[in-house]
């Protein structure tokens, strides 16, 4: 008797212990972030548009990560994102808690290349992007008449950096268009740009901003000259709020570039057709990553996001999946060394830094 109210008893504890557990842990192969504090590393200043997509969908993400776990941000601007960049790779902890919001200048071959990148951004875990329909070109309307004059002083060019995507679309116009322009680099965000556009410092600029670009053209400041395309099925389309704006594709075909040029320019603006990425430290265990690919794409199929993010974004947003993303990266990076240097001799010659 005494030996079966032993097992008897031994057997009750395993079996609560068995539950505690199955209570505690996660389902075979899954996280849980109860309890705990995820931190979101964007790579730009406050108020741009990378800001604005990682706080979008960080609003959204502890809805469907597993725990429904707390989320901070920090804004970690630096050499167009290299800062944030190397330093998920050099210092965060993979351990599913910090994330990299990124941009598209980010993985630019041409940006890539240079000594003080100390990440791959294929080693990263990549969660997936958001796409706002490619930045258009603006200027200022009493500047128009001296773009395709070389006879009048130059229009002046606006821009953070000189590896900026849509910096491409300039340095191509310049090279085949005949435009007239020069640049002025290094501004900090896009409100000083558009501080400067308004106040007549700078001419011309580049945007994604549907909200911005339509003010500005509503209040009669701006005209809009270009944008590079959505790329779909081989072609590049117009972005729905801006239908009767050509794409950049579209004008140097009537130039009948030559290979090596073409993909010089691809080289070059091609990252943009990801935009707005997020992704986990390198070596981040794989069901960290699973669960926060999940996340990304129920958060941004969610109507509060859709809503919100044609509001503040672009009425052209697009969700990419991690695995889209992969694939579009290894596109990008892995364009030929002739197209960069082609790129890199224009760059040059129109005098763009490079950073």
């Amino acid at each position: 008797m005494q030996i079966r109210r032993v097992t008897t008893f031994f057997i009750c504890l395993f079996v609560m212990l068995l539950g505690a557990w199955l209570v505690v842990e996660p389902v075979s192969g899954e996280v849980s972030f109860s309890g705990k504090t995820v931190r979101i590393v964007i790579s730009s200043r406050a108020g741009g548009g990378t800001d604005r997509t990682a706080r979008l969908v960080g609003k959204l993400l502890p809805k469907y990560l597993p725990g429904n776990p707390k989320v901070i941000y920090q804004n970690m601007p630096g050499g167009d994102g290299i800062k944030a960049a190397n330093y998920m790779t050099k210092k965060a902890k993979p351990d599913g808690l910090s994330v990299l919001q990124a941009h598209s200048t980010m993985i630019s071959p041409l940006l890539l290349k240079r000594d003080v990148v100390k990440y791959d951004p294929l080693k990263f875990g990549l969660i997936g992007a958001v796409n706002r329909g490619g930045s258009l070109i603006i200027i200022r309307k009493d500047a128009r008449k001296r773009l395709n004059n070389r006879s009048e002083k130059p229009v002046v060019i606006g821009a953070l950096s000189g590896t900026r995507t849509w910096n491409a679309m300039i340095v191509w116009g310049a090279e085949f268009l005949g435009w007239n322009v020069k640049w002025v680099t290094g501004y900090p965000g896009t409100d000083a740009l558009t501080t400067a556009l308004l106040q007549g410092e700078i001419d011309m600029t580049g945007t994604s901003n549907a909200f911005l670009i339509r003010g500005l053209k509503e209040e009669g400041v701006v005209d809009l000259i270009t944008q590079p395309g959505i790329l779909s099925g081989g072609k590049y389309l117009r972005r729905s709020s801006f239908r009767d704006v050509p794409t950049m594709p579209k004008l140097l075909r009537a130039k009948k570039l030559k290979e090596i040029e073409w993909k010089g320019y691809l080289s070059w603006v091609g990252a943009g057709q990801v935009d707005k990425w997020m992704a986990l430290p390198p070596n981040t265990p794989k069901k960290y990553l699973q669960a926060f690919r999940r996340a990304f794409d129920q958060a941004t199929k969610d109507p509060k996001f859709l809503s919100r993010a044609k509001a503040v974004l672009s009425q052209d947003v697009k969700a990419t999946s991690g695995k889209e993303l992969e694939d579009l990266i290894k596109e990008v990076v892995g364009i030929s060394d002739e197209a960069l240097a082609y790129s890199a001799k224009l760059r040059k010659k129109y005098g763009l830094p490079e950073n």
